[in-house]
């Protein structure tokens, strides 16, 4: 499966896009003189393109049922701009996603409850396929045939592996790039655990980030739903025209670990001249990571002339100069200016109990959104590393990844882009919520200095560990709210 998908990894041409119509959204402009429209409790007389104190645009759908009751823009005093189409519950009140100040809630609201047993089903099926980092190649092939049986027939495979889907994207058009990794810190090849238990799915990678994969994914289909043609005129035109910002959905690799941002560096690559602002889909929707957090990674090995556990006691052990030098770099006094982390991830050494080992090493990370005391941890490093050569241990340091931190971001735009995400989780979830700052795909483009912001779409715990949970019904929360974050980073 995955072969058929790579070979259609060629990317499209951008200009030869399949252009969306819209054909369900036809105005039929009243043009009688003596129609009398009703809006509220106030008449709005001979609304027509002629009228001549009053342009009244926007006038009816043609709505078979009527429902929909020719509301006008600017008659009286009012401006009613966004009449709905045929709202049974008129629970959208003449407004839509991105215009005005109300939003059509309940059609959002009813394509999630509509969808829920086929979103938890694609989770299942998403959770249990094997996608280490450098490894997503499965995930990816199912990720792509999937939307391609929902209408994104654009979708491809590009040469690192991300799933790419661009919406409405022209090529002189600037870009928003939603997206969600597909590797989990799992190192299984084989079929991944899962079970389900008091409300929960249980397993590794399952919110960090299928979940979170798996609501991009329906956010996508509901673009493609009849569900989108219930939004009221400019809206569904939003929707299905072209607008000034194309959508790039992206299923990226190389997010977690030594991935090193693998498939978010490679997107940058390719269209980051195009790219104004940036949406990661990643751990849970009560926290929204808009600053970020720098990393370095090293593999940092000791080498020694090793022997005989009896014979040739008393010759170096590589493992206990390694022991030495862990030892040393948890004795460094941290900056008090910025917050700082650091940790030894994994030691490996030695061949068997009766031997000195002659060789040990350690993966070793050091993380802050402070550049100046990244460069404090990196000294210390360089330095403590230095001494033991000066010693005659034999010692080296190689670079597995860095990860960069914030550049210059405009904070008016960052702010505003904070917002627009904040308004939008708060209709939907009513916990506090906070920001802060993060190691995720987002990185790349705020080094680059352009806005971004990470949130999730789920709720649950355990992250990183093979006992990973998601709430299921934290799901329809937070499919809501990235179907909603969408449609409105669309309309502009």
């Amino acid at each position: 499966m995955a072969e058929e998908y790579l070979e259609k990894s060629r990317k499209p041409d951008f200009g030869n896009f399949r252009k969306v119509t819209g054909e369900h959204i036809v105005m039929e402009h009243i043009t009688q003189e003596d129609n009398v429209v009703e809006f509220g409790a106030q008449k709005c007389e001979h609304v027509t393109r002629r009228y001549d104190i009053q342009e009244c645009e926007h006038v009816t759908h043609g709505c078979d049922t009527q429902e929909c009751e020719h509301a006008t823009r600017g008659c009286d005093t009012q401006e009613c701009e966004h009449a709905t189409r045929g709202c049974d519950t008129q629970e959208c009140e003449h407004a839509t996603l991105g215009y005005g100040t109300q939003k059509c809630e309940h059609i959002i609201r009813e394509y999630v409850e509509l969808h829920h047993d086929e979103t938890i089903a694609l989770l299942k099926k998403l959770a249990v396929i094997p996608a280490p980092s450098g490894q997503e190649e499965k995930r990816a092939a199912f990720v792509c045939k999937w939307l391609h049986k929902q209408g994104a027939t654009e979708a491809f495979i590009d040469e690192v592996g991300n799933v790419v889907y661009p919406y409405q994207c022209e090529t002189e058009q600037k870009l928003t790039v939603v997206m969600a990794h597909m590797d989990v810190v799992c190192q299984d090849t084989e079929e991944l655990p899962l079970k389900e238990a008091d409300g929960y799915l249980i397993g590794p990678g399952v919110r960090d980030d299928t979940a979170n994969l798996v609501n991009m994914l329906m956010a996508i289909k509901f673009l493609f739903s009849h569900e989108a043609e219930k939004l009221c005129d400019k809206a569904a035109s939003a929707l299905c025209g072209r607008r000034e910002n194309g959508i790039l959905f992206v299923a990226d690799v190389g997010e977690e670990g030594l991935g090193n941002l693998k498939g978010s560096r490679q997107i940058w690559k390719d269209y980051g001249s195009r790219i104004d602002r940036w949406i990661c889909f990643d751990l849970n929707y009560n926290v929204i990571y808009n600053r970020a957090v720098g990393s370095r990674r090293y593999r940092i090995s000791v080498h020694s002339e090793g022997g005989h556990s009896y014979k040739d006691f008393g010759k170096e052990n590589a493992i206990v100069r390694l022991a030495e030098v862990i030892t040393e770099l948890y004795q460094v006094a941290l900056p008090q200016n910025a917050r700082v982390t650091y940790n030894v991830g994994r030691i490996e050494g030695g061949t068997t109990v009766n031997t000195i080992a002659q060789e040990a090493s350690m993966l070793y990370e050091f993380r802050s959104e402070s550049e100046e005391a990244m460069q404090f941890m990196e000294n210390f490093l360089q330095n403590t590393l230095q001494r033991y050569q000066k010693k005659g241990v034999r010692i080296e340091a190689e670079v597995l990844g860095i990860r960069p931190g914030n550049g210059r971001v405009d904070e008016k735009k960052q702010e505003k882009l904070t917002q627009r995400c904040r308004n939008i989780i708060r209709k939907y979830y009513d916990g506090d919520i906070i920001c802060d700052a993060g190691s995720t795909d987002g990185n790349i483009p705020l080094s680059h200095g352009v806005p971004s912001v990470t949130i999730g779409t789920a709720l649950g715990d355990g992250t990183h560990t093979r006992q990973e949970t998601v709430e299921i019904e934290s799901m329809k929360t937070g499919q809501k709210i990235a179907v909603e974050l969408i449609c409105d980073l669309i309309s502009g």
